[in-house]
């Protein structure tokens, strides 16, 4: 009767889980490794280096969960998204795709699933790649040890279901060449495509959208290419209105120290529409191209600034350089043709900085081809009739010279015959006051009073000698 109870306990032993039983193998075994890059829009802040603090541990579950939503359905295997890294330009999320034995997915439409995802951040699509890991443990049958959870005790029962599923070709075969090069040129390029704008073209991050901005940017880039050989990449900070208003940004390789100017950036783009190389349609003049300054944040395009608002009181120019040793201000102030909204009057609300941002890139544009030592823009209110723009328009005047408040208000006026603004001003409204502060404007008043004790003390002078 005692062997009878013995055979029962070994049957039992033989299927109950039992570490090291390969029978009862771990199911989430990781199979199948694929790195995942990409770049999101956003202000890189330091905290994000440290992956203990609050506000890194949010964002790194705001991603993961976004991620991963969009795997599973699509992937019964799929186990998970793991972040590696956040770094710098502008947002970069190093992490890893992660399946169990099964159905191998491949590259290509891992990548198409991402791009074709939803979020509630922006990612930059060229910046994307996808490669397979090269399994660590291969064998010679072309079968894949897991990585994560390496069965050791195979002898006694040997896994024999794997054989459908060989793992072949295991050279990371990455998408795209993400690496940014050592120094980055960037050239601002603005032009309109003849085509009706749409509310959702407003966000990046839709798929319209989407398709919009790749059809865009594989055209342009391979034009761009094969002029430039160190052409690195393009991207679209935002479409916006007039039919398509396309505000892009164009990096090349500067590491040895050269780079295309705006010149040949634009008369290539001219050169590709005239030859027939798109199939849209550009209005050619309504290309812009502008340096962006190397102080700026080069690798960080950022379309959503509400995570950094600028306070009422707090100036807000169009790009970040080094200030001039001397600046010439000129007080401008002109009206646009459109209903005023109360948040207008906070200059910290995010539909305060859309508009105060389209205005001062455009009108910087304007005022940087027509004077060469412009150096910035900002607004300091907006008020009521229709929208009042009051803003102050500076200039380096270290050589000591500074354009005259009418050349100021004509380059304006031509601007706006020309078309280049996709917001209608008032040309009556327009005024501008030079506000250069210097020792004698400065403080009148106190001026004065030292000329009068400086006389005084010339008179009590004079007394007290001829006497």
């Amino acid at each position: 009767m005692e062997w009878r109870i013995i055979v029962a306990v070994l049957c039992l032993i033989g299927i109950l889980h039992v570490p090291g039983n390969a029978a009862q193998m771990n199911n989430s075994a990781i199979y199948y490794r694929f790195t995942l890059h990409f770049s999101m829009n956003g202000t890189f802040l330091d905290v994000y280096s440290n992956s203990t603090d609050n506000e890194t541990v949010d964002l790194r579950k705001n991603i993961t969960s976004k991620v991963e939503q969009l795997y599973k359905p699509k992937y019964t295997n799929f186990e998970r998204f793991e972040i590696l890294h956040i770094r710098k330009g502008s947002i970069v999320t190093e992490g890893e795709l992660q399946f169990s034995n099964g159905s191998k997915p491949n590259v290509a439409d891992l990548t198409q699933i991402l791009n074709n995802g939803s979020f509630t951040f922006t990612i930059i699509q060229n910046a994307t790649s996808i490669a397979e890991v090269t399994p660590q443990n291969q064998s010679t049958t072309g079968q894949s040890t897991p990585a994560t959870t390496p069965v050791t005790n195979q002898t006694a029962s040997p896994v024999t279901n794997q054989t459908a599923t060989p793992v072949t070709n295991q050279t990371a075969t990455p998408v795209t060449t993400v690496s940014a090069p050592a120094k980055v040129a960037q050239i601002n390029l603005v032009f309109s495509i003849a085509k009706d704008f749409k509310d959702t073209y407003s966000n990046l991050s839709d798929p319209e959208t989407k398709d919009l901005s790749n059809s865009i940017t594989t055209a342009c880039s391979k034009v761009y290419k094969s002029r430039f050989p160190k052409f690195h990449r393009m991207f679209i900070r935002k479409f916006s209105k007039g039919s398509i208003v396309i505000d892009s940004v164009l990096e090349f390789d500067s590491t040895n120290g050269t780079s295309p100017n705006v010149t040949d950036v634009k008369d290539t783009l001219v050169t590709a529409i005239t030859n027939g190389s798109f199939n849209f349609t550009i209005n050619n003049s309504s290309i812009n191209t502008t340096d962006i300054p190397e102080t700026s944040a080069a690798t960080t395009p950022v379309t959503n600034q509400t995570a950094t608002p600028v306070t009422s009181q707090t100036a807000t120019p169009v790009t970040t350089t080094s200030a001039p040793a001397k600046v010439a201000k000129i007080n401008l102030v002109f009206s646009i043709v459109q209903e005023f909204k109360d948040i207008y009057s906070n200059l910290s609300n995010p539909e305060t900085i859309d508009l105060s941002n389209s205005i001062t890139t455009a009108c910087s544009r304007v005022y940087k081809n027509r004077f060469p030592k412009f150096y910035r823009m900002f607004i300091r209110k907006f008020s009521k009739g229709s929208i009042v723009t009051d803003s102050v328009l500076e200039f380096d005047s270290t050589n000591g010279t500074s354009p005259k408040v009418t050349d100021v208000i004509d380059t304006l006026v031509t601007a706006i015959t020309n078309g280049v603004f996709n917001f209608t001003i008032n040309n009556s409204s327009i005024s501008a006051t030079d506000i250069t502060e210097t020792s004698a404007n400065r403080s009148p008043v106190l001026a004065s009073m030292l000329t009068a004790l400086w006389m005084t003390l010339a008179s009590l002078l004079l007394s007290a000698v001829m006497h």
